[in-house]
């Protein structure tokens, strides 16, 4: 596991030193090429967890929090509230889809080397995929396959264009504002508003890209994006799993 994880306290040049020991050990690149793509499954498992958890705790702090305490007189009609639990309530947004733009990268390294042809075990195995991304999709025989991560349709552009948003601009948004409905001095909704988007893309003019016109709650859109996402994964983990018993087969 060097190189790998922390519990193999090994550096570089110990390493280094012990694969050039190892000659034309075919067992053992064998054996260090599985553990570098049961890497690359880990992390679609760990990640896949960590949407699952921060989505939880997205949904946990808009509900329970309490950003302001209003006295009496001011719980009426729509307020917004900026602070310490509203930035925490963002900042958990911004893992969902920051970490489902990453799931979509490890998706397609998987599938490089499930598609790579007959491998040569005399020397180490480099990954295929290992400086590869989502853009590089096309080079994929299942690129566009229906009903799986690889096709880029609104879903995905959706989330790649806000993961975008927050890791070029730092943030998804200017203000980390959670918004407050009043109805006979009680609370009847709390939403987070985030910039309008059609087809998947912020929309934009010149240097203005946060409108609201179309009071966009991403805090509905949440569930039908989480379930759409993972249907696909499982879609295409069961193509993976296609693949990979047909070639056991012949």
């Amino acid at each position: 596991m060097a190189g790998i994880e922390s519990e193999s306290r090994v550096t570089k040049t110990q390493f280094e030193k012990l694969i050039a020991g190892s000659a034309s050990d075919i067992i053992l690149h064998k054996f260090l090429y599985l553990q570098d793509v049961q890497g690359l499954l880990t992390n679609i498992q760990r990640t896949s967890a960590q949407v699952s958890q921060v989505a939880g705790e997205f949904y946990g702090t808009l509900n329970d929090c309490a950003p302001y305490l209003y006295s009496s007189d001011e719980t009426v009609g729509l307020r917004s509230t900026v602070g310490a639990e509203t930035s925490l309530l963002h900042a958990h947004l911004e893992t969902i889809f920051v970490r489902m733009r990453s799931l979509l990268d490890y998706t397609v390294k998987v599938w490089l080397e499930a598609e790579r042809d007959e491998i040569d075990y005399s020397k180490i195995v480099k990954l295929k995929g290992k400086s590869k991304q989502y853009g590089d999709k096309g080079s994929l025989a299942m690129n566009e396959r229906a009903g799986t991560l690889f096709v880029k349709d609104e879903l995905i552009w959706t989330i790649c264009s806000i993961r975008d948003r927050i890791v070029h601009d730092g943030h998804l948004d200017i203000s980390a504002r959670l918004y407050e409905s009043f109805k006979r001095h009680r609370l009847v909704e709390r939403f987070v508003l985030i910039p309008d988007m059609a087809e998947g893309r912020f929309e934009v003019f010149k240097n203005r890209s946060n409108f609201y016109g179309r009071d966009h709650k991403i805090n509905h859109d949440m569930p039908r994006i989480y379930d759409d996402f993972f249907q696909r994964m499982l879609n295409t983990i069961g193509a993976l799993h296609d693949l990979y018993a047909s070639k056991k087969i012949r």
